[in-house]
């Protein structure tokens, strides 16, 4: 296959692009599919189709240049003691075009794994929202109750699920919060 000019020139694209970083299979072939598209003149980039990269990906696979596993494992990582949930972390990976199955596999491992969560920084945000919320609708009687409607709220937005929001919460009430 290699043997092929455009196929080895594809090859090495692809090799240029994964030296930046690691990337999903299918976010790869797409940039190899987006020059074609960028440079419709060129004659270089006549053969850049998707169907062309994905016959490319086993040898890539083989050469062990790309792994999908290892990327979502390293992104899962790189993400989970953030300020995000699980539930946007896997949405986050999915944007980036990693495989369902893949991500699947990755948040269950963790979740199997029986390791939570670092939520400090989670907490650190939502003492600085609470105290923005209570600034806001600390003197309205009847926005007052909405205070902690509004940071589960914000926690759902962020990816957290109730027993996750319910863990931040109480830690939101041992730093001083009422109600």
């Amino acid at each position: 296959l290699l043997s092929d000019p455009d196929f080895k020139h594809i090859y090495d694209k692809m090799l240029e692009y994964l030296a930046d970083g690691d990337m999903s299979e299918k976010r790869l072939v797409n940039r190899i599919e987006r020059l074609r598209i960028r440079y419709p003149e060129s004659k270089r980039y006549v053969r850049y189709t998707s169907d062309n990269a994905w016959q490319l990906i086993p040898l890539l696979r083989e050469s062990g240049y790309i792994n999908e596993e290892r990327y979502a494992q390293r992104l899962f990582d790189s993400l989970k003691d953030k300020r995000d949930g699980l539930r946007l972390i896997r949405r986050k990976m999915l944007r980036r075009d990693i495989r369902p199955e893949v991500i699947t596999s990755t948040c269950s491992l963790f979740e199997e794994s029986g390791v939570e969560q670092d939520l400090t920084k989670i907490i650190t945000a939502a003492q600085a929202k609470l105290r923005l919320l209570t600034v806001k609708y600390g003197s309205d009687p009847v926005k007052k109750y909405q205070i902690r409607s509004k940071i589960y709220a914000w926690l759902a937005m962020r990816g957290y699920g109730v027993e996750e929001s319910a863990k931040i919460r109480e830690n939101l009430k041992g730093s001083g919060e009422k109600n």
